[in-house]
């Protein structure tokens, strides 16, 4: 079996767990191969990920969650999706991290995107990931391989069998109902509240690692670096990961973000889940 992982990884904790899946994966004596579509050249020509696509037998999707549904480059190839015929052969799994705020509305976004597209799902898994801005906070390895290790055995012991879309819609149904209602307001509300990210262009060198790293492919480094807004994902990555701390964005207000989401989206099981 050629098993592909696509994934998109805003501040690599997604990356981390796609890599432990191909250690498994690869340990059972399966050909694997990682797509990242936030770095280059997959980036920039989606139709290189379509095309790697046609040639799996089965398809990881990872993304991290934000604002209850998949990271933008993800949700862009779901979409492409809908132009290529992978003649129902195609058999699909995915994986998300997340921080605590429901994740069940993307899951069920991402289960009615494929099907449309007429590619199967066989099931998904949820790791509970640090913030990215916690800087002690780690995700936990050998707890993530011990339930890597249990979706993947659960899945083969099924022979990687289809779910119906009957059957899916009720295994990722978000656990909490308002989540539908709330749903378009969060999207909303969370553009209001991006924080700015400014670059001190004394500070910067124009090392590139904003550039190559910036999964939206929004920053441009010329005589400088800049920032195309209309395609930034405000994952805040480049804040992170600037060596010279030219790129500042007052991320500390996250966390006073995420309190008032809890009191009004509310919280499911923050824990690692198996779909299957």
């Amino acid at each position: 079996m050629r098993i592909g992982l696509i994934f998109c990884s805003a501040n690599g904790t997604t990356e981390k767990i796609t890599d432990l899946l191909i250690q498994h994966f690869e340990s059972n004596g399966y050909t694997v191969e990682k797509i990242n579509i936030g770095r280059s050249p997959y980036r920039e020509n989606p139709e290189m990920v379509l095309q790697a696509a046609q040639k799996f037998d089965l398809i990881g999707l990872g993304s991290p969650v934000y604002h209850m549904d998949m990271l933008g480059p993800m949700l862009q190839l779901l979409k492409a999706f809908q132009t290529k015929d992978f003649n129902n052969n195609l058999k699909v799994f995915v994986y998300v991290s997340y921080s605590g705020i429901t994740t069940g509305k993307a899951f069920m976004n991402t289960v009615k995107k494929l099907n449309r597209s007429q590619i199967s799902i066989i099931g998904g898994l949820k790791i509970k990931a640090p913030h990215f801005h916690h800087k002690d906070d780690v995700l936990d390895i050998q707890k993530t391989k011990l339930i890597i290790k249990d979706f993947c055995e659960k899945l083969q012991r099924k022979d990687f069998d289809n779910l119906s879309f009957k059957k899916a819609k009720v295994l990722f149904s978000p656990e909490k109902a308002r989540i539908n209602v709330l749903f378009p307001i969060v999207h909303v509300v969370g553009k209001l509240r991006e924080l700015p990210i400014k670059i001190d262009k004394s500070k910067c060198r124009q090392c590139g690692k904003c550039e190559k790293e910036c999964p939206g492919g929004a920053i441009t480094i010329t005589e400088e670096a800049e920032i195309d807004f209309k395609k930034c994902l405000h994952c805040y990555h480049c804040v992170t990961v600037c060596p010279f701390q030219a790129i500042t964005s007052p991320v500390h207000e996250i966390d006073q973000m995420i309190k008032v989401n809890k009191r009004v989206v509310g919280m499911e099981n923050p824990s690692d889940k198996i779909y299957v």
